[in-house]
Order: C-alpha cells, then sequence, then structure tokens
C-alpha cells in the first residue's frame, strides 16, 4: 500500500469546456461499471468544472485503455497523474487551488461528498481512504489557517457581500432582485442563506421568474411583473442583472442602496446608494489580490499534509506485516496449548493459558514490531514486503513446520 499505487485521471476546465465534461460526466455510471472490476479502488469527482477519477491498482494501464475506448476522441483532453502528484492534486483542488474561482469553498464539499458515496458503494479502499482523507483535512486547514477562500472574487458573490456591508447584513431585510438569469441565481443562492424578511423577483418574462422561484424552494420567494414594480413596498436592497438597454432609475427612489451589475447599466451612478458593475469589480480585483498572496501559505499546508499521509501509508505497511507475524503467532500458541494440555493436567482452562503464552508472545514480539515500524517509516518496503510474505507462507505450511 503506497502512493506509487495512485492513478488520477482527470478532465478540468483547463482543457475542456462546461459542456464537454458534462458529456463525459454523464457517463459516469458507465464508466465506474466498466472500470470498478479493474482496480482496487474507485471514487470519481464530478463538476460543473472537472470530471476527475481516482484509482487505486498496481497496473493503471489497462483501467486507463478502457476509459480510452468510452469516451473516444474526448480522451485526448485527460492529463493523467501517478502517485504523489495524483495525491497533490486533489489536495489542491480540495483546497481551492485548482478552481475556477481562487479558493471556492464548495469544492471541498464535493470531494468529501464523492469520497463518502464510494465508501457506501464499497469503491473506495485502504489506499483511497487515507488520501481523500487527507485531502479533506488539507482543503479544512485551508479554509481555517489562510485567508484562500475570504472576500467575494465572482461579480454575483461580491454584490451580495458589498450589499450586507451598506445595509448591515441582509437578515431581516426586504430584498427586490430584477432578473432571472444565471446571475440572479447566483445572487439568491448567497441571500436565502441570509435569513431576510422578504425577497422578491421580478423579470420581463414573468416565467422565467416562475421557474427560478421553483428551484429555490427552501426560499421565501415572490414574483412580480415589471409593470407592478411600481406598487410593491420600499425595500432595503435592489439587486439588478438584466441584459438589454432598459432605464429603472424609479429604483432609487423605492431602495435604500442600488447595485447594478448589468451591463449597460440600467440606473444612473448616485454616491452612496448607486453601485454599478465597475464599484463591484473593483472589489472582486481587491479580494482576489489578497487571495493570491495567500497561495504559497495554502501550498506548505498541503505539503505538511502529503508528509503526513505517507507516514500513515508506512504505517499501514508495517501494520500488515505485524498482523501477517502476530496471526501466524497466535495461531502457534494455540497449537501450543492443546499440545501442552496433553501433557499437563487436563482441568486447566484454555484461557489462562492462552492469556498467559499471549502476553509472553506479544513481550518476545515487542522489539521485532518497532523494528518493522521503523522499516515502513524509512521506506524500506522490499524487506518489509519479504518478512510478509515469509510470515503469511509459514502460517500455511501446517502444524508440521514449528520453531
Amino acid at each position: 500500500m503506497s502512493l506509487s499505487e495512485l492513478t488520477a485521471i482527470i478532465i478540468t476546465h483547463k482543457s475542456a469546456n462546461p459542456e464537454i465534461i458534462g458529456r463525459i460526466g454523464e457517463k459516469s455510471e458507465a464508466i465506474c461499471k466498466t472500470l470498478r472490476p479493474l482496480v482496487r479502488g474507485l471514487v470519481i469527482l464530478w463538476t460543473c468544472n472537472r470530471f476527475e477519477i481516482y484509482i487505486s491498482t498496481e497496473e493503471p494501464k489497462r483501467a486507463i485503455n478502457v476509459l480510452r475506448n468510452i469516451v473516444k476522441e474526448e480522451f485526448n483532453l485527460f492529463t493523467i497523474l501517478n502517485g504523489e502528484k495524483a495525491a497533490r492534486h486533489l489536495f489542491r483542488v480540495a483546497s481551492g487551488l485548482e478552481s475556477v474561482a481562487l479558493g471556492e469553498y464548495e469544492i471541498l464539499g464535493q470531494v468529501k461528498e464523492s469520497w463518502l458515496n464510494a465508501k457506501k458503494l464499497r469503491h473506495s479502499d485502504d489506499l483511497l481512504d487515507p488520501v481523500f482523507y487527507g485531502a479533506i483535512v488539507a482543503g479544512r486547514r485551508a479554509r481555517a489557517e489562510t485567508g484562500i477562500s475570504r472576500g467575494a472574487i465572482g461579480v454575483p458573490e461580491a454584490a451580495i457581500s458589498l450589499a450586507s456591508n451598506l445595509v448591515s447584513g441582509l437578515k431581516n431585510k426586504r430584498i427586490l432582485i430584477i432578473g432571472a438569469g444565471m446571475a440572479a441565481k447566483k445572487m439568491l443562492d448567497h441571500i436565502c442563506k441570509e435569513r431576510p424578511s422578504s425577497i422578491v423577483i421580478a423579470n420581463r418574462t414573468l416565467s422565467k421568474a416562475e421557474k427560478l422561484k421553483e428551484t429555490l424552494k427552501d426560499c421565501n420567494l415572490n414574483v412580480v411583473s415589471f409593470e407592478r414594480l411600481n406598487v410593491i413596498k420600499p425595500v432595503d436592497v435592489s439587486l439588478i442583472a438584466i441584459k438589454g438597454n432598459i432605464n429603472l432609475d424609479f429604483l432609487v427612489d423605492l431602495s435604500k442602496v442600488v447595485i447594478d451589475i448589468s451591463t449597460p447599466s440600467t440606473v444612473n451612478k448616485l454616491p452612496e446608494k448607486v453601485f454599478t458593475i465597475e464599484d463591484v469589480n473593483m472589489l472582486t480585483a481587491l479580494s482576489l489580490e489578497k487571495r493570491l498572496k495567500e497561495i504559497p501559505k495554502v501550498e506548505k499546508i498541503i505539503e505538511e499534509e502529503l508528509s503526513r499521509l505517507k507516514v500513515v501509508l508506512s504505517a499501514k505497511r508495517a501494520e500488515k506485516v505485524i498482523s501477517a507475524i502476530m496471526l501466524m503467532a497466535r495461531d502457534l500458541m494455540k497449537k501450543e496449548i492443546r499440545r501442552s494440555k496433553r501433557k499437563m493436567n487436563e482441568n486447566i482452562s484454555d484461557k489462562v493459558l492462552e492469556k498467559a503464552l499471549w502476553s509472553y508472545t506479544k513481550k518476545v514480539f515487542r522489539p521485532l514490531m518497532e523494528l518493522l515500524r521503523n522499516l515502513a517509516l524509512n521506506g524500506n518496503y522490499e524487506l518489509l514486503n519479504s518478512i510478509y510474505e515469509y510470515y503469511t507462507s509459514f502460517s500455511q505450511r501446517g502444524e508440521k513446520h514449528e520453531f
């Protein structure tokens, strides 16, 4: 069990667009079903911007060739990483360093969910388990110990952050959103978590606003047409994200704050009350600059967790050998108990004899156990494997082979 048996087969936003990634992701069930018999362990991570397969096997070429046949010409867009490079990539993904939005927080949950799903299906194994656990620990540390995820760097998120700062938080506030596209959806995802007192969505196409409302059933939303905007009650914040030339200057009188991320703007700029895409872009640039400075700190955390992972895997190798030795020792002990009882008082309890002999056995083997653990930590796997093979074969030879 070592990192040399880990392989990552990945396609991300760096080599393909979301449409291609989505098309490959739709084949994930078939890919999983086909690859699973060829490998010891398998975890698939699929998001909008990445499709990554992590496998545990000594012979990855078979699985790679099978995948090539499934995805056809799009296989050329994949990158293959082995060993420590594969683990480091996963740690970087979980830490937000490989995301489109640097420091993205959601990816950490997606990595965890992918791993837990694989465990539920019994697809993960003794190598992938510590690798994914280590990636999650690295991701958590990155967020807790650095500013890699602090400050909004996406325009919709930054607009919400700006609005929250201007009105001292969105909790119990009245919010109006003009638009029902992707930007509006992203803003709503953040607003709903803040528990405002009311949210109203207005869009030129009412059916599109209704459809957006359906996707956010856990959020208390009201939908109105453009024609009825002039009759709604005053709001704390108006957020505008639409396309096309339209004048919404009347919202200035309806709102305490207006944030317009439309291009071109729909409301004339007004100091301390109306903020446009230029203001929001300045905020995102500042946040990105701060996050970029945090990258070396995150990379240091990743290397620390990779070192810890290597120690864990080394210990697992040692424990496997120790387990084989102690299994053989226990087997010999039980045989010795049966033989001794034939020569001694038959009334002596097996438990009494077993307890005494097992205590003696563990004390005798203790120096050997320490030696094996040190061998594993020092990377002397060839000797460890030889000892493991000898002891397992010795156990299988039967009673006629004794010390």
